[in-house]
């Protein structure tokens, strides 16, 4: 004879469809916040001279399929060497160059323009007391915090120059002796600003050649961090607003160069890939992450907060589980 089921085993043959359907709900919120984040990809503006000069840019995820390009003209028309730069509170482009000038001038300045991203016209800056005769045609950076470009000079003197008051501010002798190719800045950090810091290589050289990164403080200071994982020479280095670090590297004998994620505590790199040239172009002369977008409202979830998500679904699953049960 069968065993009649009683109206107890019946509620809970009921509830237990839907507290494996809250069970498992939980485990993928679960699994989905515990997965590790993919990196961001960044919009990287680059310039390279193309029958002429021409800007483009790409995703930092994948530089070898181009997003668009754009040719500049104007200031820049007979310049050898261009620099780019974004300014942390306009998100105007910069553009620092060298004129073409004939062997027989004197030491070439360095000249700040804009560039317009709109039409792709450049226009010189009238930035009293630049010291445009007295630096070197390397990375320049605009300290996002300070909003002070910090350069490096012939006789490696460091420079800030502020976009505030116009006000030069001659900092010590770097004291760690080397070829300063490339700076950034960390993203400020509350109570901390932020931090200059500088791929380098120490003279004499060695080959092969390996690069440092190091900090710079603003007496000169230089604090070596440790030597950077990366097979090429290092042309160019920025940091995003988020803390990505992104290296432009030149293989030997211009063989197209390739974009580096540069882990700053470990100092390893990835190798996101070969550059992809706008039409004509040959040559990458520089690299600048394009600043936020203040329209997008996409926010990134931190680590706490991932585990505090965590730990919030995994109490209303247990709370739905007892209503589904006992309720």
């Amino acid at each position: 004879m069968q065993h009649p089921v009683t109206f107890v085993e019946a509620s809970e043959q009921a509830t237990r469809p839907r507290g494996l359907v809250v069970r498992r709900a939980c485990l993928a919120v679960l699994i989905a916040l515990a997965a590790p984040v993919r990196a961001s990809a960044e919009t990287i503006y680059a310039v390279a001279a193309a029958e002429g000069w021409r800007i483009f840019w790409f995703d930092s995820e994948t530089p070898g399929e181009l997003l668009g390009s754009l040719p500049i003209f104007g200031a820049f028309d007979d310049y050898l060497g261009i620099r780019l730069e974004f300014d942390p509170l306009t998100s105007e482009l910069y553009g620092f160059a060298y004129p073409n000038c004939p062997i027989t001038c004197p030491t070439s300045p360095v000249d700040p323009a804009r560039i317009d991203l709109a039409t792709g016209a450049t226009a010189l800056l009238d930035w009293p007391g630049f010291p445009s005769y007295e630096i070197s045609l390397h990375d320049l950076r605009i300290d996002p915090a300070t909003r002070e470009v910090r350069m490096v000079g012939h006789q490696l003197r460091s420079f800030r120059y502020s976009l505030d008051d116009f006000q030069l501010h001659l900092d010590g002798l770097l004291d760690a002796p080397g070829q300063y190719v490339a700076l950034a800045h960390t993203a400020p950090a509350a109570g901390e600003g932020t931090r200059t810091l500088a791929v380098f290589y120490p003279l004499p050289l060695e080959f092969p050649l390996v690069p440092r990164l190091a900090e710079i403080g603003d007496a000169g200071q230089v604090t070596v961090i440790g030597p950077i994982d990366v097979p090429y020479f290092v042309a160019g280095f920025d940091i995003s607003a988020r803390g990505t670090a992104y290296l432009l590297a030149e293989p030997p004998e211009f063989a197209g160069q390739r974009l580096y994620r540069l882990n700053l505590e470990s100092l390893a790199t990835e190798d996101l890939g070969a550059i992809a040239m706008p039409p004509g172009g040959w040559y990458v002369h520089g690299i600048a992450i394009a600043p936020p977008d203040p329209t997008l409202g996409a926010l990134e979830i931190p680590t706490l907060s991932r585990f505090g998500l965590a730990a919030l679904s995994l109490s209303l699953a247990c709370a739905a589980l007892w209503r589904s049960r006992f309720g």
